[in-house]
This record gives structure tokens, C-alpha cells and sequence, in this order.
């Protein structure tokens, strides 16, 4: 406990101690350290997809280094994983003031593949190394190919264990149209298929809420900001 300071959260006031005080007073937490933060990172065919100048790989990759980079600068001990339908990069135990060059060196001048990605191997090669507790974050599209993909099992078993975060970077398009004003029969059907792709996504999202994982989306310049204010809330309520 200490006294509140202009930048606190203001949710952080415990007003019990306040009233006692007769002065704001914020309650200070500390983060538990060496916890397990593992990234998986989708290098398949729902990360080749263009959501503007470039495929959504590229910012996962952004987001992968974002992550791990405040992993390490709070004590985690950080794993990388990316997967196709084989393992194509695995970057395990890295050492805080190299993770991101490990990983660099690991994501070095690869491409996403146009194939589905083995959700199954993902999660079977994770299981030799992470063990329970800490966090999985999982990098990939909220979309409904997801479940015939075996992801939403594979996601739901890991949550018995671990918390696990689902990211997806979408299409700012996709909103745009849906909110977008009908003009032409063909303006209709873009504007139909925008809000059942949104309709699809809220109802994945609730889905895999009902399973302890929680699922963040954001477009290519809202995600980074998303990711990096949801890992600070989980760390600061001591879910990993």
C-alpha cells in the first residue's frame, strides 16, 4: 500500500485503507517471476492470408517478439514455437538478455506455407516442454476453420492446465463493410458476408470463453497495444 500519485490506475485505490487515511491509497503488486510463457505461432495457411500490404504472419511475428521481449523483462522464462503442418522453428529456455535474437535468428527469412496447419503436433510438441501453469499464447485467426483443425479441443485441454491467450490479427476491412452504407445489391451480399464473419467470430469468442481461454482480436495497428495491456492484466491478477 501506498499513497495514490498522479498516472496510478485509479482501480487500484483501496478505498477501505483510503477511508483510514483520509488520503487516496493504491494497492502495489508484485509479479510472480520464472513462470513459463510459451508463443505458438501459426506459419500456416490462415496466417498467409493479405490483410492489407502484408499477410497476417507479419504481424504475428511482431506480436511474438513483443511478447516475448516482456516476458523476459519480467522474470519469465520464454519458449517459442512456430508450426505449419511440420514444426518449423522452436526456441526453448531463452536467456532473458537474448530472446530476441534467439527468436530472430529462429523466424529468420521464413514465409507462412499455403497448408493447414497440425494443431495436434503443436500441441503434442508443447506437452515435452511446458509444463502446467504459466501461459500459452496462441497466434492465429479467430475463424471457424479452427474446429474441423482440431484447435478448439487442443485449446480447451490446455486450459485445464494453463492459462492460454488466443490472438488474432483481423481485417479492419471486414468492419468497415459491415458498418458500411448499402448502396447495390453487390454492396448487400459484401456487407451480409462482413457481419457473418464478425457474427462468427463473437460466437468462436464466446466459445472459447466457456473454456478458460481468453481470445483478443485487433487489427494490424490496434493488436500490439491489445496484446501488450492483456499480458500486463493477467500478469497483475496472477493468472500465470
Amino acid at each position: 500500500m501506498r499513497p495514490y500519485v498522479i498516472g496510478d490506475d485509479v482501480r487500484d485505490i483501496d478505498w477501505r485503507a483510503t477511508a483510514r487515511a483520509r488520503e487516496a491509497i493504491v494497492k502495489t503488486w508484485h509479479p510472480e517471476k520464472e513462470r513459463q510463457v510459451t508463443i505458438i505461432n501459426d506459419a500456416g495457411r490462415q496466417s498467409a492470408v493479405r490483410l492489407t500490404t502484408f499477410p497476417r504472419y507479419d504481424t504475428q511475428l511482431e506480436l511474438s517478439l513483443l511478447l516475448a521481449s516482456m516476458a523476459a523483462k519480467t522474470g519469465d522464462k520464454v519458449n517459442y514455437l512456430e508450426v505449419s503442418n511440420l514444426v518449423r522453428a522452436r526456441a526453448l529456455k531463452l536467456k532473458p538478455n537474448a530472446v530476441l535474437e534467439t527468436i530472430g535468428l529462429a523466424i529468420a527469412n521464413k514465409e507462412p506455407e499455403l497448408v493447414e496447419t497440425n494443431w495436434d503436433l503443436a500441441f503434442s510438441t508443447l506437452r515435452n516442454f511446458h509444463r502446467d501453469g504459466g501461459l500459452i499464447i496462441v497466434l492465429t485467426a479467430l475463424d471457424l476453420a479452427m474446429v474441423p483443425a482440431g484447435l478448439l479441443l487442443q485449446l480447451q485441454n490446455a486450459a485445464k492446465r494453463s492459462t492460454v491467450l488466443l490472438i488474432s490479427v483481423t481485417d479492419q476491412t471486414v468492419e468497415t463493410i459491415a458498418n458500411s452504407e448499402i448502396k447495390s445489391e453487390y454492396t448487400s451480399f459484401q456487407r451480409a458476408a462482413a457481419t457473418y464473419t464478425l457474427v462468427e467470430q463473437n460466437n468462436l469468442a464466446s466459445t472459447l470463453a466457456s473454456y478458460q481461454v481468453t481470445s483478443l482480436t485487433g487489427d494490424e495497428s490496434s493488436i500490439a497495444t491489445k496484446a501488450a495491456e492483456k499480458y500486463v492484466w493477467l500478469k497483475r491478477h496472477g493468472l500465470f
